[in-house]
């Protein structure tokens, strides 16, 4: 019985032994802790409790089979709560490292991609909010005002600004009550609805919209490559339902009309960005130049397709930032630069809203006036789309002449109206013939077969209706009425038709000639 374990001695040497066996329990039971992070929460004491008990069993058993035996409590002494953190932190490190191995690369993928500015398969951009957004839209070509160029018409811009206005210039109750409201405002909502006041209001046919994404704008078009779609706390355009005969989103696509409901605003010339109280004017400034970056692009779509774009270094679409306490309006316009092109945002004014009542009211002149240039700027850009899209399509004119230049015939998709004049003229000198219409009158060989054609028939008509009352008159002359026999005796209907045979009428010709040579003595000596 070797392999069974021996029973402890009665005496006292046997302390010895068992201590070196509890110290190679703890010396094994501490390699295997650092490998394996489960066993962390077992302390020393465990272990060393353990160790003793396991000695019943046998010094071969493993320490992992500890799951079935209850946990007891350590004693509370500074050796082992050193030794319970020290292997608690140990574990949290390697929890922390077996997770970041375990990350997926498409996740790793997509977190590079963000940080790069590129898409993914998936099709995650980087936000207009993200901390990264100013560096990569500056470097897709859309520049902050630091680094733009000023436009070739800035002194114009801002004469137009500052212009003075027919309208009457609000009370000094309205900033006071205009105060009330910026100061209480809590969040960026609130500061819009607060400063709405601001804005000037205008007819149906041209309107606001706040704070709509513009999903509908092409994608990766240089300026917006890996970024996501713009979206403007405001713009304002021309109704897309009232924008005339001229066909926007179908012929310009979403450059002009970027948004996707049915009132959409067309060909915008202004958009607005906003911030609450106490935040970063910064990043509304670069909102507002990727903001500008989206309308100066179908703007210059619009002028391409009018084959007449804008000269260059010109600027006509425009925005704004505010908070409440400033007012910063600026101008935009787009220029080559070797292999890139670079979309310009130029400050044109700055303007304090609170400081003062005079203040208060220069930035609200400037605003509105702001929203008169660019509606002036829509609408006639869209008068003019309106105008080339008409002269492309078919026409008549009633009772006009062919005045038609070869400027107008070489122009790319004009179709040249009829000569309605000679139309209406042929139309009174035809005749019908058998349901065809004879326009050619130098054709005299045609016209006169026709109407030679037409004689014979009419002579032929004439000719038929006599013979056929000839013929008529005749079988009057020759039948005698027979009256009919009585149905009931077939004999006496065999008798009747042998007592009086009645003679046969002759057999008309069909031939023409033959109708038209009988006459009443003809058919009188053939009985």
């Amino acid at each position: 019985m070797a392999n069974q374990p021996k029973s402890r001695p009665q005496n006292g040497n046997s302390s010895v032994p068992l201590r070196r066996s509890a110290r190679l329990q703890l010396e094994q039971c501490s390699e295997l802790i650092h490998r394996s992070p489960i066993e962390a929460s077992v302390s020393r004491a465990q272990l060393q409790d353990h160790s003793t008990q396991s000695r019943k069993r046998g010094l071969d058993s493993s320490i992992e089979n500890t799951s079935g035996i209850a946990p007891k409590r350590a004693r509370l002494t500074e050796r082992n709560l050193k030794a319970h953190t020290k292997l608690k932190n140990m574990g949290r490190q390697k929890k922390s490292r077996g997770t970041s191995r375990s990350e997926p690369k498409s996740a790793r993928s997509e977190s590079k991609s963000m940080r790069t500015g590129e898409t993914t398969s998936s099709g995650k951009t980087v936000s207009t909010t993200d901390s990264s957004f100013p560096r990569l839209v500056f470097s897709n070509g859309v520049l902050d005002p630091v680094n733009s160029q000023p436009p070739e018409n800035l002194e114009y811009r801002r004469k137009q600004l500052n212009r003075a206005r027919d309208t009457e210039s609000p009370t000094e109750s309205a900033y006071n009550d205009f105060l009330y409201r910026v100061q209480t405002a809590p969040n960026e909502m609130s500061m819009l609805i607060a400063t709405s006041t601001l804005l000037k209001g205008y007819k149906p046919g041209y309107h606001p919209v706040y704070s709509q994404s513009l999903a509908d704008f092409p994608k990766n078009v240089g300026f917006n490559n890996g970024l996501s779609a713009a979206q403007p706390d405001m713009i304002e355009g021309i109704d897309l339902t009232q924008s005339g005969p001229f066909p926007v989103h179908d012929v310009l696509g979403g450059a002009a009309v970027p948004t996707l409901e049915r009132h959409a605003p067309a060909l915008s010339h202004l958009a607005g960005e906003w911030k609450g109280p106490g935040k970063d004017m910064i990043c509304a400034e670069t909102q507002a130049a990727y903001d500008g970056a989206c309308l100066v692009y179908g703007r210059n779509k619009a002028r391409v397709y009018l084959g007449n774009p804008d000269p260059p270094g010109h600027a006509y679409v425009s925005s704004f930032t505010t908070d409440g306490t400033i007012l910063n309006t600026y101008t935009h316009y787009s220029s080559q630069f070797e292999s890139q092109v670079k979309y310009h945002q130029y400050p044109t004014s700055t303007s304090l809203l609170r400081s003062s009542y005079e203040d208060f009211k220069t930035a609200r002149r400037r605003l509105r006036n702001e929203q008169d240039d660019a509606k002036e700027n829509s609408e006639k850009l869209m008068d003019e789309l309106n105008k080339k899209w008409s002269a492309r399509q078919p026409y008549i004119e009633v009772g006009g002449e062919d005045n038609n230049d070869d400027d107008n015939r070489n122009d790319d998709g004009y179709i040249p109206p009829p000569n309605f004049h000679d139309v209406l003229a042929k139309t009174a000198d035809a005749k019908d013939y058998n349901g065809y219409d004879h326009y050619d009158e130098g054709n005299k060989k045609d016209e006169s077969a026709s109407q030679r054609l037409a004689e014979h028939r009419a002579s032929f008509t004439s000719k038929n209706r006599d013979a056929d009352e000839d013929l008529g008159d005749a079988k009057d002359e020759e039948f005698v009425q027979i009256p009919t026999p009585d149905a009931s005796s077939s004999s006496s209907k065999r008798q009747a038709t042998s007592k009086k045979t009645v003679p046969k009428a002759p057999r008309r010709s069909t031939g023409t000639s033959s109708r038209r040579q009988r006459s009443k003595k003809e058919l009188r000596q053939l009985e």
